[in-house]
C-alpha cells in the first residue's frame, strides 16, 4: 500500500493558527476597552442600579477579560480568579464568568437575572368556585374514614396522648388521601379536567395548609 499523500495546505497550520489567536486578542482587547467605556459611563443604567447584580457581573466580565488581555492569564484560570475576587464561587462562578464574558465579546450583551421572570403557574385555588367547592367539602367531614372517632375528638372525649395521635395522623394522612380522592374523582370529572396522573399527597398537604 503507497504512503497516503500529505495535504498541502495554502496558509500552513501553525500560521492560521497564530493567525487565529491574534484576531481572538483583538476581539477580547476590544471587548475591554468596550467595557471599561460602559462601567465610565455616567449614562449607563445597570437593572438594579450600580450596586446592582448586573453592575456586580459586569465588574465580573472586566476583571476576567484584564487578567487576559493585560496579564496573559489562560481565560479558564482568569475566570476563576475573577470570579472569587468579585465574591462569587471560584469553580462555579468562573463557569458562569466564562459564559458572560464570550455572550458580551460575540454580542455586547450584558448577563441578565432571571429572577422574578420564572413561568408563573397558576393553581385551582385561585379559582373562587373551586376554592368554595374545597373547602365546603374539608368542613363538612366527609374525608372521615371514622365518623365516631371524628365526633369524640371534636367534643373532647379523648385522652391527651390519643387526641394527639390521632390529630397527627388526620393532618398527614386521612384528611390529604380522602381531599386526594374527592378532586380526581368527583371534581375533575365534573369541571372537565383530564385527571393524568392526579395530584399528590404533597399537593393535597399544600392546599390543606393553605386553607387553613
Amino acid at each position: 500500500v503507497p504512503p497516503l499523500k500529505r495535504r498541502k495546505l495554502e496558509v500552513p497550520y501553525c500560521v492560521q493558527r497564530q493567525k487565529d489567536r491574534a484576531a481572538q486578542m483583538e476581539k477580547l482587547k476590544s471587548g475591554l476597552q468596550d467595557v471599561d467605556k460602559l462601567l465610565k459611563s455616567a449614562k449607563t443604567k445597570f437593572v438594579g442600579g450600580v450596586n446592582g447584580l448586573q453592575a456586580h457581573r459586569t465588574r465580573a466580565i472586566r476583571a476576567h477579560l484584564d487578567l487576559v488581555v493585560r496579564n496573559g492569564r489562560v481565560s479558564a484560570d482568569a475566570a476563576e480568579r475573577a470570579a472569587e475576587a468579585n465574591g462569587f464561587a471560584a469553580a462555579w462562578g468562573g463557569r458562569q464568568l466564562r459564559n458572560w464574558t464570550s455572550r458580551w465579546i460575540n454580542d455586547r450583551k450584558l448577563p441578565e437575572s432571571m429572577r422574578g421572570r420564572h413561568t408563573k403557574v397558576a393553581t385551582l385555588l385561585s379559582i373562587p368556585s373551586i376554592a368554595t367547592e374545597l373547602c365546603a367539602y374539608l368542613r363538612s367531614n366527609k374525608w372521615s374514614m371514622n365518623p365516631e372517632k371524628l365526633a369524640k375528638f371534636t367534643n373532647n372525649e379523648m385522652i391527651t396522648k390519643e387526641a394527639d395521635l390521632y390529630l397527627k395522623d388526620v393532618v398527614n394522612d386521612e384528611m390529604p388521601n380522602a381531599l386526594k380522592r374527592y378532586i380526581e374523582l368527583e371534581l375533575f370529572p365534573r369541571i372537565h379536567l383530564k385527571v393524568g396522573r392526579g395530584i399528590s399527597l404533597s399537593t393535597a398537604r399544600r392546599w390543606l395548609h393553605y386553607e387553613g
